[in-house]
């Protein structure tokens, strides 16, 4: 990922106007994404001889902020469109609490889908009403203020993203109930740069709590063994920035042992 940028989430029904939501963005500087952009802007888009499914799936796994948009249209369909929003709060729930990431934009009205992931639903989460064009001034005002480049970086600047599979060698501690989990620190190449060091910061039984990893090479990645889910903590430090971001990721341990990143 080399900017932040926005993953416009979308009915086919409702594209006319996602089209025009795209432009907007794209007239005052930021960086929008959808599987089938508005001529000029189509090979921006799905690129071609993709799996067109695992490329959108890593999209909205990268993007600063998702727009689910909602119409009566849109939440009554059954297809892809429903997969999207139930991968899109299914990587809400990896994410610090609290940050506003999901976003759900209402085109009439509609009442938000109650498909709930992780004890997380679409309709319990402040959605924004674009029931106007006179409206979407206000969203492009807020996407501008959290998205656009700025000297002091966040934990609106990064994510951590993890994975779990089972671990191939028996361990007598975890009564052959083996897991490796990997935590990894994302964001664009160029805020990654500035980053000099994590610090995690496991459950306090933990033995080897905390630990430092400075190696960039591996997103500063952390890998473990674990018998339970854990709630892993972070301060992430940044060159020149006095203070350390504080940051979480809730890493489910399942007997699947899933492999989920890269």
């Amino acid at each position: 990922m080399s900017e932040p940028f926005v993953f416009l989430s979308y009915a086919r029904e409702d594209k006319h106007y996602v089209d025009e939501v795209y432009k907007r963005l794209k007239n005052v500087g930021l960086t929008p994404w959808m599987d089938k952009p508005p001529d000029p802007f189509g090979h921006e888009g799905i690129p071609f001889g993709v799996d067109w499914e695992a490329y959108v799936g890593r999209k909205l796994r990268e993007a600063s902020r998702v727009l689910a948009f909602l119409s009566s249209r849109s939440v009554e369909k059954t297809g892809f469109v429903q997969r999207e929003y139930r991968l899109a709060l299914s990587l809400l729930a990896e994410r610090p609490t609290g940050q506003q990431w999901l976003i759900p934009v209402r085109l009439d009205d509609c009442q938000p889908p109650g498909h709930r992931v992780d004890g997380v639903s679409l309709d319990q989460l402040n959605w924004y009403d674009l029931t106007s064009d006179a409206k979407l001034p206000h969203l492009i005002a807020y996407l501008r203020e959290v998205l656009l480049p700025t000297d002091l970086l966040t934990g609106e600047h990064f994510a951590l993203i993890h994975s779990s599979w089972r671990a191939a060698k028996h361990d007598a501690r975890f009564n052959q109930r083996v897991y490796r989990f990997d935590v990894l620190l994302d964001g664009a190449a160029a805020l990654l740069d500035r980053v000099e060091s994590v610090t995690y910061l496991l459950p306090p039984a933990w033995p080897t709590s905390p630990v430092t990893v400075v190696d960039r090479r591996s997103a500063f990645g952390l890998k473990e063994l674990a018998w339970a889910d854990v709630l892993v903590r972070a301060k992430v430090r940044v060159k020149d920035q006095e203070t350390a971001i504080p940051m979480s990721a809730f890493v489910r341990l399942t007997d699947a042992g899933q492999r989920l990143v890269r």
